[in-house]
């Protein structure tokens, strides 16, 4: 499942002039490490869980991190092209692929012992004249084969919590719920801060609708 909007050749992004530089604010691969054997493990499905083999219920979270195989981490210059190819596999918009500001879940099947990029989200700073630095989260998609296991919710949980708020995301209405689970609420265009709001705009004006979504505290 994809979670982004289909905004074909839109990129209202600031990156490049932006004051927070994604190499000196990215969380230690360890600390994100640490969240996949806790906190975001222990709140994931029991797709992401494993039964524990005694007496059927949820094991310890190091013992289901370990048996899942999974690892959330920042991605690097080696996922770029990977990164590239899964977004534009979607209907997401092809040009938010710059690998600094994504992480990435790899799995690593009980049958092997190479990681595959199962799922990525992006967490971009935006500039506006109005405050403080913002953030948006973009580009979250996950393979095909790795769908309906709760991957995208397990890195999104690591992602929020490592980025500075306020975070806003565009959900069409059927994401909506899906979001909400994670923290975000509906928020009304004009409350938001003015770069979403233009984004909003311009997104619904061409592809439907789409709800701005923040999470501010």
């Amino acid at each position: 499942m994809q979670l982004s909007y289909g905004a074909i050749g839109y990129a209202q992004y600031s990156i490049k002039n932006a004051s927070w530089e994604p190499g000196n604010a990215r969380t230690p691969p360890q600390r994100l490490n640490r969240y996949a054997e806790g906190l975001f493990l222990r709140n994931a499905t029991m797709h992401d869980v494993q039964p524990d083999t005694v007496n059927g219920t949820a094991g310890s979270a190091s013992t289901a991190a370990s048996a899942s195989g999974i690892r959330i981490r920042p991605a690097t210059a080696a996922d770029s092209e990977t990164i590239k190819r899964m977004v534009r596999a979607e209907p997401l918009n092809p040009n938010a692929v710059d690998w600094r500001y994504f992480y990435v879940l790899d799995v690593t099947e009980p049958e092997g012992d190479t990681a595959i990029i199962a799922s990525i989200a992006m967490a971009h700073p935006v500039e506006h004249a109005e405050g403080g630095p913002l953030y948006e989260i973009d580009s979250v998609t996950t393979r095909p084969q790795y769908r309906k296991r709760g991957y995208s919710s397990l890195l999104l949980r690591a992602v929020i919590d490592c980025t500075p708020r306020p975070i806003y995301l565009l959900a069409e209405p059927a994401l909506v719920a899906f979001y909400e689970r994670l923290g975000f609420r509906i928020t009304p265009p004009a409350d938001a801060p003015a770069p979403i709001r233009e984004e909003a705009a311009y997104v619904n004006a061409r592809w439907g609708t789409y709800h701005i979504m923040g999470l501010v505290g």
